[in-house]
């Protein structure tokens, strides 16, 4: 009834929907597959590192697979049966596009919980700081901003890292185009390339305080 004959109140559902369901989606995927980096601070600071970079393989992807936590297999599960019954509703091309654009959503999604994690190389106590940043990363991309804003506010949106997450991917969806794809494809591989570099930056840090004797508490 709320949403009933309002062209745009139907346009802002839809956008919130589909960015809960992508959203999902990605959260789902990297906590199953790559739960390590979700908790990334953590295993810093309790020296789980010391023990990843003692293996020829690359601490980089080690600590992203030192867990996977599987209720969230529920996620992946409904974020798929969202995406699914939005792109029967609209077409056969857009199961397409929903997987293509949830594989950059979850690599953009990746890239911030690295970031939040890599601020334990720099600060100790960084749990409170986590938990925020990551509320705060859900709740841009879970509202649907777009909706009644004119071209060039979405523009100037669409170049804000955080909001490759769920807000573009869920334009896209609703309305492919190559430019709004190529903004999420490219923003997403930079922001992946920044952070790995960030993390390797403070890997560097972590390196030097343990010759040093440094004890992190």
């Amino acid at each position: 009834m709320l949403f009933a004959g309002k062209a745009s109140l139907v346009e802002a559902r839809d956008s919130f929907f589909v960015m809960n369901f992508i959203l999902m989606l990605a959260w789902g995927l990297i906590h199953v597959f790559w739960g390590g980096v979700t908790n990334l601070d953590t295993q810093i600071n309790q020296g789980s590192l010391d023990l990843a970079m003692t293996t020829p393989r690359s601490p980089f992807f080690v600590l992203s697979l030192t867990s996977s936590h599987l209720p969230a297999w529920g996620d992946v599960i409904l974020g798929s049966l969202g995406l699914g019954i939005f792109a029967f509703r609209l077409g056969p091309i857009f199961f397409l596009h929903g997987i293509l654009i949830t594989a950059f959503a979850t690599l953009a999604l990746y890239a911030f919980f690295l970031f939040v994690g890599c601020l334990a190389f720099w600060f100790r106590r960084t749990e409170s700081a986590h938990s925020v940043l990551i509320n705060l990363c859900l709740a841009f991309n879970t509202y649907p901003i777009f909706s009644g804003a004119g071209a060039e506010l979405r523009w100037t949106l669409f170049v804000v890292p955080i909001l490759l997450i769920g807000v573009v991917p869920a334009s896209y969806f609703l309305h492919p185009s190559w430019s709004v794809l190529g903004v999420e494809i490219v923003g997403s591989v930079l922001l992946y390339l920044a952070m790995r570099k960030f993390f390797f930056i403070g890997l560097r840090k972590y390196q030097s305080a343990s010759v040093l004797g440094l004890q992190r508490t």
